[in-house]
């Protein structure tokens, strides 16, 4: 079991203004593990962080729970008054009720109730929080793209050029998408085979660039940064790489009309 201690903030009158915060404090005191209460006009002042890495030291606190503003706003700075106090920083949790409840509440009744019940949901987090430690991974600098359409295909040439590899995954038998099927473009109404058509080359040809067609991602494994794909290539039952594209197969192995 953690020993907690939960702090509140009153952020001037942005939430004492619309929340009991000492009624807060009172009933967070009688939550499971919870060994130290107490609130204060600025949390997120030097005094403020100085109070709570006192308490860190004081209770010997394995985790803490501050009430106060967004964690888009001040997260990081209790963490690292967390761990300038020793305390991993990871154990630290946030309730928001700021935004999510002063702000947005008129009845001060109504608002500490939801104060309370956010403040007990972030209890019940630290409980099950682990220590995490940051640490590093192996980036492979190679992207993998899905859909040959005009999209895809912009996108692999401007990955490419930065120098990174790139797998464009087709499932039809050439890229082109839907713009190849197109006459014109808007708003120019340019011909969409002047524009696509160098793109279409551009990507065949660039050294960085794996072109799979016919072909469909089955899974995809693995994290950021390092993933794993499998690729299914659908057999064409001709060589691609001798292929001109002159129909003359098909005409042997697709029936004619009568």
């Amino acid at each position: 079991m953690q020993k907690i201690g939960v702090f509140v903030c009153h952020c001037g009158s942005n939430i004492a203004a619309t929340v009991d915060v000492k009624r807060v404090v009172e009933e967070v005191k009688k939550e499971q593990g919870v060994v130290h209460a107490e609130d204060y006009p600025y949390m997120c002042s030097e005094a403020g962080q100085a109070l709570i890495a006192a308490a860190i030291k004081e209770k010997n606190l394995g985790g803490i729970v501050v009430c106060s503003c967004s964690p888009r706003m001040h997260e990081a700075t209790f963490r690292k008054a967390a761990e300038r106090a020793g305390l991993n920083p990871y154990m630290v949790e946030i309730a928001n009720i700021r935004e999510h409840c002063s702000w947005i509440h008129k009845d001060m009744e109504e608002a500490t109730e939801k104060a309370v019940i956010l403040a007990r949901a972030a209890i019940a987090k630290v409980h099950l929080n682990a220590h995490l430690y940051p640490g590093e991974s192996a980036v492979t600098k190679r992207a993998l793209v899905i859909g040959g359409g005009i999209a895809g295909i912009q996108t692999a040439l401007d990955i490419a050029d930065a120098g990174y590899e790139v797998d464009i995954v087709e499932k039809t038998p050439s890229i082109g998408g839907r713009m190849s099927q197109l006459d014109k473009t808007f708003p120019t109404l340019d011909c969409s085979a002047c524009i696509l058509t160098p793109k279409m080359v551009e990507a065949a040809a660039h050294e960085n660039i794996n072109i799979f067609t016919y072909s469909e991602v089955e899974n995809v494994s693995g994290f950021v940064g390092d993933f794993s794909v499998d690729i299914r290539k659908k057999a064409r039952s001709v060589d691609i790489n001798k292929c001109t594209g002159c129909g003359l197969c098909q005409e042997n192995v697709l029936p004619r009309n009568p």
